[in-house]
């Protein structure tokens, strides 16, 4: 495979972008750089201007994103020359708006964007890159203490800003109480030729290092197909539960693979989130809801970012203790009926009438094996007796108020596994089908990590992922 090509080659133009940890925020001179006179440049350089317009990251049209500014606070370019890898130039502008380094000329444009000139740049081909709202994180220890990677001009290569690798903490690190702006940082190095005694201009986008995800329980997935055992018919509400602990605000490749971050349940204990209305419009959401970046070099158990979405499920079915008198769920009626009467409605109960058990719903049985790897299909309005089924290798489980638990694993269909969750994504979840109850208890949600993320689900699931400004909309791909 050409990686040059490759999806692969074009992640490669992450790397060299480098947001640091006040931990690693000082960065030493590489002593391994090649002397400038080695290669032929010991005349002298010419300089000439640059205007670099620096655009942030978009706003959301369909959600509000004042809790979390994506304009520009503070902001440090780096300008390397192509040939050597060595640093030219740096210029910023600080969050009083006071300009640093080479900065020149410093306005606002619409959107929240900055346009800076500098005179100082040499000429040549040079690739930029932007790293921005890391000083409103200056100090911060224990948090994320992000800060402004220390680099010196003519000695620095673009090799060291890949080299050193920080880690953030997690996502609550990032976006703590009171933060009033998002670090951004360019997609990749953006590159430009720089000529002499003319207006060199460079246009440089900046994203986020984050994803948002919604989600929504379509109500017609009681017609589909595959829901011929029941389907969710109440409202959902859901979480994270299976996260980073710690992520790369830009990853890093060794060997060819991509390095893991440390991943674990530390949002287990999150509130839930209420879903969002149904709408046929994929991006329709209306709250936002952040998810870390996850490139692990293969999605498998133990680093498969996720959310467990809590919910009621109706069965279309239901028998007594014995597997026998069937009730059926009228839904039109809303209502069991049998031969034996009508339960839940203003017939005649049958004899043997689900035990409510003080909830406000009906209480369902199932079977489950006890290694966890069988779910029966076959739901009880009564606990099963003991004569009915191998008590050795199954357990009848109770769901108490028809409440359910289902987990939802985060992939990209369009994108191989190490780049399931990618920055600046909007991944839009719908629930389109169900083809039985899921777990009965959070833990067994959090616990059921699989070794294959792309296994079919309980739960069918279209995937809108788009651009977080709506551009670019990746059809959906059911699962």
């Amino acid at each position: 495979m050409d990686r040059n090509n490759s999806i692969y080659g074009k992640i490669l133009l992450w790397t060299p972008i480098l947001l640091l940890l006040a931990g690693c925020a000082g960065m030493d001179e590489n002593p391994v750089n090649a002397d400038p006179q080695d290669k032929g440049e010991s005349q002298e350089k010419v300089s000439s201007s640059l205007k670099v317009s620096i655009m942030s990251a978009p706003a959301d049209a369909a959600a509000d994103d004042s809790n979390l500014n994506v304009n520009i606070v503070d902001f440090m370019a780096y300008v390397f020359d192509s040939s050597t890898g060595l640093l030219d130039i740096t210029f910023g502008m600080d969050k009083d708006r006071n300009p640093l380094g080479a900065a020149e000329n410093i306005t606002e444009t619409a959107g929240g964007g900055i346009e800076v000139s500098t005179s100082a740049v040499t000429v040549g081909r040079k690739d930029i890159l932007v790293l921005a709202n890391l000083g409103t994180y200056s100090g911060r220890q224990g948090v994320t203490g992000l800060e402004y990677p220390a680099v010196t001009e003519g000695l620095t290569s673009i090799f060291d800003m890949n080299g050193k690798v920080c880690t953030v903490g997690s996502m609550k690190d990032l976006i703590y109480d009171g933060a009033t702006a998002m670090p951004l940082t360019t997609d990749g190095t953006v590159s430009v030729t720089v000529q002499p005694n003319v207006a060199n201009t460079a246009a440089v986008p900046l994203v986020r290092p984050l994803a948002r995800y919604s989600l929504a329980v379509d109500p017609r997935q009681s017609e589909k197909e595959n829901s011929i055992y029941g389907y969710i018919d109440g409202a959902a509400v859901y979480k994270p539960v299976s996260m980073p602990k710690s992520f790369y605000l830009l990853p890093e490749i060794k060997n060819g693979d991509w390095t893991v971050p440390d991943y674990g349940t530390a949002f287990a204990q999150d509130r839930y989130m209420s879903s969002q209305y149904y709408s046929d419009d994929p991006l329709a959401g209306s709250e936002i809801h952040y998810l870390t970046e996850n490139r692990a070099q293969d999605n498998v158990a133990g680093n498969t970012s996720a959310v467990m979405v809590k919910t009621t499920f109706r069965p279309r079915e239901l028998y007594d203790q014995n597997g026998q008198n069937k009730i059926i769920w009228d839904g039109q009626k809303y209502n069991y009926a049998s031969t034996g009467g009508i339960y839940n409605g203003n017939g005649e109960l049958p004899a043997a009438a689900p035990d409510t058990g003080g909830e406000a719903k009906p209480t369902f049985w199932r079977l489950v094996s006890n290694d966890g790897t069988s779910w029966g299909v076959i739901y009880f309005y009564q606990k099963p007796a003991d004569t009915y089924y191998d008590t050795a290798n199954w357990t009848a489980v109770p769901y108490y108020g028809r409440v359910c638990y289902y987990r939802i694993n985060f992939r990209d269909p369009s994108q191989t596994d190490e780049y399931s969750v990618q920055r600046n994504r909007w991944f839009n979840v719908n629930i389109v089908s169900c083809s039985g109850a899921g777990f009965d208890t959070e833990d067994g949600a959090i616990s059921r990590d699989p070794s294959d993320p792309a296994q079919e689900t309980t739960v069918g699931v279209t995937f809108t992922v788009s651009d977080w400004k709506n551009d670019n909309e990746i059809p959906d791909i059911e699962l």
